[in-house]
């Protein structure tokens, strides 16, 4: 392995490890569910596209997500749901987040988990299914827009 590929698996899991520490860290109160669909493609850089759906308070609350990242490669497409933490209004929920990923795809066999956190302290996290043939593991900048 060469020296930038190690620098770049070392940097990732720093990320990873931090963002997780961070939420373990931090009073993380359940307020919520999303279910979400998103195609992504990548080497080394990656782009998603996708929607879903916030589950809060007996309402359903449609959104789109769009997000770049670093550090994958190949194409998947993405199921992922999971736990909203520390929302306290709906309008909390929409915004930039930053996150953290790890997982792979071969076919239908995929393994993954998702940190994501916005500046509201809105934390999301995820288990994501793929299909399709892709290595990922990175940081990811996406944005939630409610529709």
């Amino acid at each position: 392995m060469t020296t930038f590929p190690k620098f770049a698996l070392a940097f990732f899991a720093f990320l990873f490890a931090s963002t997780w520490s961070e939420a373990a860290e931090t009073k993380l109160r359940p307020s919520g569910t999303v279910d979400i669909v998103q195609r992504q493609a990548g080497y080394y850089l990656t782009i998603g596209t996708g929607k879903g759906v916030l589950h809060i308070g007996g309402h359903d609350y449609p959104f789109k997500i769009n997000g770049l990242g670093f550090g994958g490669t190949g194409f998947a497409s993405i199921k992922a749901t999971g736990t909203v933490y520390n929302l306290k209004s709906r309008r909390q929920f929409a915004g930039r987040y930053t996150a953290t990923r790890t997982g792979f795809v071969i076919g239908k066999t995929s393994r993954g988990k998702m940190w994501l956190k916005n500046s509201n302290g809105v934390y999301l996290e995820l288990s994501v299914e793929r299909n399709g043939l892709m290595l990922t593991f990175g940081v990811d900048d996406l944005t939630i827009t409610m529709k």
